[in-house]
């Protein structure tokens, strides 16, 4: 494929220039994540913002994407707390940031994962504190899910980031439930409600795997 090709062309060149620059180093590590390929991206970001941290060039808005995209590439390498430190320094400089609120609710409540035909949980930070956290982002997550689901004419229901965020939204109570009792049930109650206005639990919307671990979740 072209960014086969694109990565191939770039690695040659970054390894065998004596000062490779920032931004090729930057779109390679790039085309990596969008390959799937995180391993490589990540050691690649991680280069990127260790070598390059005091370069006036190497501006804010670049180094935002460097730092979000390490983010998500721990997160598909199933290693959040390789990433804590980063993702509560973007949280607290771009809190409005939709990319950051999904990240940061990963991280700090943990998630699921759907991996060769079986639900793979990857755990999170899992204190109070960050159950707490990881809420109040949902609850702006589903928000601005509802708000773009309007913006397109479409109901809330047939909007797959909707789900998405409702899902994490249960599972976090779910989580939350085995370390304070308070919580117990309240997952299953959420996605019963959800069952009775929209009996594909999100299938249509987002996709196969969304339904399949709602009804995981509603069996714990």
């Amino acid at each position: 494929s072209l960014l086969t090709e694109a990565v191939d062309y770039l690695e040659t060149s970054n390894q065998t220039t004596d000062s490779a620059k920032w931004p090729n180093i930057q779109t390679e590590a790039r085309i990596r994540l969008e390959l799937s390929q995180p391993k490589p991206a990540a050691e690649l970001f991680r280069a990127l913002l260790d070598e390059f941290s005091e370069d006036p060039t190497f501006d804010a808005s670049s180094k935002f994407y460097a730092r979000i995209d390490l983010v998500d590439a721990h997160l598909l390498l199933q290693q959040p707390a390789a990433v804590t430190e980063v993702m509560d320094a973007l949280l607290a400089e771009r809190p409005k940031n939709l990319r950051v609120k999904e990240a940061a609710v990963k991280i700090k409540a943990g998630y699921l994962i759907v991996q060769d035909g079986q639900e793979v949980e990857i755990p999170g930070e899992g204190t109070p504190e960050a159950f707490k956290q990881s809420l109040t982002l949902i609850g702006e997550l589903l928000q601005l899910a509802e708000l773009a689901a309007e913006k397109e004419g479409i109901n809330k229901y047939s909007h797959g980031a909707y789900w998405e965020a409702k899902f994490q939204q249960a599972y976090i109570l779910y989580r939350w439930s085995k370390i304070d009792s308070t919580h117990k049930d309240k997952h299953r109650k959420l996605i019963d409600s959800l069952e009775r206005l929209a009996p594909d639990l999100g299938k249509e919307a987002a996709g196969d795997d969304i339904q399949r671990m709602f009804l995981w979740l509603k069996a714990k």
